[in-house]
């Protein structure tokens, strides 16, 4: 591809003016160079190769508003055009290499123009092919895993789910185009046409798949709901109905927990009786310089509380308060449910991702909205199931798969509990259970 060439006139128009993107002066450079762009880019955008609008963008490959970059702002090798989503996503990412932006800062006015330069495609670089392919026709994938072609999708948003329908949608009219095409031939001329034939019906056999989401793509609040929780796709797609439970039973269990791990912590720092430390009356990952009584433990200890004389009456005080005050604490029972380091550790992962998952409200309420929208919510489940064995070709798919849980998690935990106390939660567990 080969980028614009200013006319002598349009350069020494740029040079005084200065580095300044929307001017009535400049007007018509920038068309011509839109005009120039559209036809060598096949009126397709450079990142997605998707349709360009009427009125295409051009885009800079090094953003023009950086002060390192300004002098680029018209250099035709900075410009290409794509389509407004791959604009706003890509924003204002630094794609030039550590390296050699440090290295501007020292000789300015020299364009970098070496493929190992850029942690993106470049396209006056780079072969886009060498980099990116589309795997199914549908899915975007870097060749080779090549690093280069990863962040370019990634950068640029190439997993978002718009893009998915629209490469369907293109999928089945060249299918119409190609069929079409069959049946105008005479016999003989078909033969050569067999093996697209064949290879287009295999690759129809998924049409279910295609199906499948363009119905779930009418629903724009979880599309929606998807795109914004793209960030956490890979942690979402481990989560578990087993997963929410446990952090149900913290939620529940919070009030007794803080005030157990409280009188844990006194009982580990005074003198007690002898017999609150044999491990019969502690919880099975109990160290030997902290005390987690178990539920025998605790009917010992109200035993001795009542006998008197076990304590200074000072802590026995103190513990009569706690334990009684404002109901009577018991064991938490996430105490006994998990059992190892492992299960704690998962724990606040899970605390961490959900906390994640609720920062924005935008999230709750597109949630809310599909709740109210029972039909919906249940075709969207039964269409997950057809678009799981697809999941691996675009880990946005991975969210959708999980949108069932996504909105019970929103929707049915403890939305404060979870903001407010994660940190205390961490704070207490590490300073028990992880104690070192």
């Amino acid at each position: 591809m080969q980028w614009y060439t200013l006319k002598p006139e349009q350069q020494k128009k740029i040079e005084s003016i200065g580095n300044i993107w929307v001017h009535d002066k400049l007007k018509s450079t920038y068309y011509c160079i839109r005009d120039h762009l559209e036809k060598e880019q096949v009126y397709a955008c450079f990142y997605c190769k998707s349709v360009l609008p009427s009125s295409p963008q051009v885009e800079h490959i090094l953003y023009k508003t950086d002060s390192i970059y300004e002098d680029f702002m018209w250099k035709p090798e900075n410009l290409i055009l794509c389509c407004s989503d791959c604009n706003t996503s890509k924003g204002t990412t630094d794609v030039l290499t550590a390296t050699q932006r440090s290295l501007l800062t020292t000789r300015p006015y020299t364009y970098p123009f070496a493929s190992e330069h850029y942690t993106i495609v470049h396209p006056y670089i780079d072969r886009y092919e060498d980099y990116i392919t589309r795997e199914k026709h549908i899915f975007y994938k870097a060749v080779d895993n090549k690093d280069k072609g990863l962040k370019t999708i990634i950068i640029c948003n190439l997993y978002r789910l718009n893009l998915i329908e629209d490469n369907i949608k293109k999928a089945k009219n060249s299918a119409i185009s190609l069929f079409t095409r069959f049946i105008s031939k005479s016999s003989e001329e078909q033969l050569p046409w067999k093996d697209n034939i064949r290879s287009t019906l295999e690759y129809f056999k998924g049409r279910n798949l295609f199906n499948a989401f363009i119905k779930m793509e009418m629903n724009t609040g979880s599309m929606k709901l998807v795109d914004e929780l793209k960030d956490l796709a890979v942690k979402i797609s481990l989560v578990t109905e087993e997963h929410i439970k446990l952090v149900e039973i913290l939620c529940e269990d919070l009030e007794y927990l803080e005030r157990y791990i409280e009188v844990m912590d006194k009982l580990s720092n005074v003198k007690i009786p002898s017999q609150l430390t044999i491990k019969e009356y502690n919880l099975s990952y109990s160290l030997d310089d902290c005390i987690l009584l178990n539920e025998d433990g605790f009917i010992l200890l109200n035993c001795l509380i009542k006998k008197g004389g076990q304590f200074h009456p000072s802590v026995q005080s103190w513990l009569e308060d706690k334990l009684n005050s404002p109901q009577i604490l018991k064991v938490p029972s996430i105490l006994t449910t998990l059992k190892v380091k492992s299960d704690w550790e998962l724990v606040l992962e899970l605390l961490n991702l959900f906390h994640d998952m609720f920062k924005a409200d935008s999230r709750y309420n597109y949630a809310e909205e599909m709740i109210d929208n029972s039909l919906a919510l249940k075709r969207i489940k039964d269409q997950t199931q057809i678009i799981g064995e697809w999941k691996a070709h675009n880990p946005r798919l991975k969210i959708v798969e999980k949108l069932d849980l996504i909105y019970k998690i929103l929707l049915d935990l403890n939305r404060e509990k979870i903001v407010t106390s994660k940190q205390k939660i961490k704070v207490l567990l590490r300073r028990t259970i992880f104690k070192s």
